[in-house]
């Protein structure tokens, strides 16, 4: 499983103040890949289009979904571009991951070993913040950046505590 971007929207010169009261997100395109199954849309370098989905929503929800696993609970996601459709992620032996219409068709499904989804939070999390130092640190200040900092570190502290348990 994997979640890639590439945001376009220009951060470059953006205050805190400014992110805060005039923007909701940061905007490009992705894609989620789990096994050979690939939702989700990334242009070639040289596309001058604008993406239209908002990054952070993603990371904040692949937190959000990895802190519900760790908690044990089931983790539903609305893709956003494709609204029809919802992500189901459910605890198991294994993790099992649905993508569903709203009639009940399941799209597909597959399931993962828990670590592979572990894993690739901490990934997603390190190449998002990364990925915003490099484009303007400021914005690590935002409510929006700060939300998911916090999500992060709480996600941090049950991962922690759930491998601490199992030894």
């Amino acid at each position: 499983m994997y979640l890639n971007w590439r945001i376009t929207d220009d951060l470059s010169g953006l205050t805190v103040k400014e992110f805060n009261e005039e923007w909701n997100g940061i905007y490009g395109f992705m894609e989620l890949k789990i096994d050979k199954d690939v939702v989700g849309y990334i242009p070639p370098l040289n596309c001058e289009l604008e993406g239209n989905e908002n990054i952070a929503f993603w990371v904040q929800n692949v937190i959000e979904c990895g802190i519900a696993l760790l908690n044990n609970e089931c983790y539903k996601c609305q893709l956003l571009s494709l609204n029809l459709l919802t992500i189901y992620i459910t605890p198991k032996r294994t993790v099992e991951i649905l993508l569903k219409h709203e009639d009940g068709h399941i799209e597909w499904k597959q399931e993962l070993p828990y670590y592979k989804i572990y894993n690739e939070i901490f990934e997603v999390y390190k190449r998002f913040e990364n990925e915003i130092i490099e484009i303007n640190n400021l914005l690590l200040e935002t409510n929006t950046l700060k939300r998911i900092n916090y999500l992060f570190k709480e996600y941090e502290r049950l991962y922690f505590a759930c491998r601490t348990q199992r030894k």
